[in-house]
């Protein structure tokens, strides 16, 4: 009965989340340029790395992040791509670290209650949740680690 009612919470999310990415997308310019712009904000290692690509090209960036978001948190299971993007993402071309990732995910879910008219905590979780498996996922297939400040 357990697995059962676990089955049905985390199918709940799963629909949860599609709805939400599908509000997000209704103005779908306007939501990611905020968000790039939210992350630009937060860490300037972002700022430089976006601000070296032109404003559509961000959009597609930030779109292509969530959609594998969405995809992990559907599919259950990452595909080989994804691990290769990890890697690409990590020590194998961007350096990208988990710190930075974070940023992203708090950048996200400072702007989203913006856009969504359902956002409510509730949500903000299932998506803190779904961006924190796809950092685990991204750190644990090549994304770089945070230098740890000694104690």
């Amino acid at each position: 009965m357990s697995s059962e009612v676990n089955r049905v919470a985390e199918h709940s999310k799963r629909i949860m989340l599609l709805r939400s990415y599908e509000r997000l997308t209704v103005n779908e310019d306007e939501f990611l340029s905020a968000f790039a712009e939210e992350m630009k904000s937060r860490d300037k290692k972002i700022k430089i790395i976006l601000d070296r690509i032109s404003e559509e090209r961000q959009r597609a960036v930030v779109r292509h992040s969530l959609e594998q978001v969405m995809l992990l948190a559907t599919s259950g299971e990452a595909p080989e791509s994804l691990k290769s993007l990890a890697h690409w993402h990590g020590q194998g071309a961007m350096n990208i670290t988990e710190d930075m990732f974070m940023r992203w995910r708090d950048a996200f879910l400072f702007v989203f209650r913006d856009f969504d008219p359902y956002a409510c905590d509730s949500l903000a979780t299932h998506w803190g949740d779904a961006m924190l498996r796809v950092i685990e996922f991204f750190v644990e297939f090549g994304a770089s680690k945070d230098e740890r400040k000694p104690a």
